[in-house]
């Protein structure tokens, strides 16, 4: 008889899937290898600054009185920076190492007090194109709001979002 079958709670022998094995006990290979290295987590996401509510009169619309008297339009801007996008920004602690969100912030205003265009849809690409442009801003996702869209129902809000993503340039060679 062997003691160590004896153990209170222990059956003979394995049968079936019992658990996984200790992967400290001497002689027996382990259920699982441990992780090493870091958290892969930090690197899979990418990296995102959000600009929400950024608000100007602008003067667009289909209908006439529209583009006369304009009304107010929000934006929300999202510009993913790919994995590990703000690290160099945020090593470096220099904007020039960064995206500058007050130069992005001053630029969808300007589209949105800019050329008139009939359609909210028009205006929201208008805004990602110009987003796009900025260095080191991977895609986009702009909501564009018009809380005072000419509806003859109550509502809160219009909105459209759009997803877009820049265009990646092959290396040039040297």
């Amino acid at each position: 008889r062997h003691r160590r079958n004896h153990r209170p709670g222990r059956q003979r022998g394995r049968v079936g899937r019992q658990g996984p094995r200790d992967p400290v006990q001497p002689g027996r290979r382990p259920h699982r290898l441990p992780m090493e290295g870091p958290p892969m987590s930090s690197t899979t996401a990418p990296d995102r600054i959000r600009l929400t509510g950024l608000s100007a009169r602008g003067f667009h619309g289909v209908l006439p009185f529209e583009k006369e008297e304009g009304q107010l339009f929000l934006a929300d801007v999202t510009m993913d920076l790919g994995p590990r996008g703000t690290v160099v920004a945020s090593v470096t602690d220099d904007l020039d190492d960064a995206v500058d969100y007050a130069a992005v912030a001053d630029a969808v205003v300007e589209v949105i007090t800019g050329e008139s265009v009939n359609l909210v849809e028009t205006l929201a690409e208008r805004i990602a194109d110009v987003v796009l442009a900025f260095p080191r801003v991977l895609q986009v996702e702009v909501s564009v709001h018009k809380p005072q869209a000419p509806l003859d129902v109550a509502f809160d809000d219009v909105c459209v979002t759009i997803t877009r993503q820049g265009v990646t340039s092959e290396p040039r060679p040297e």
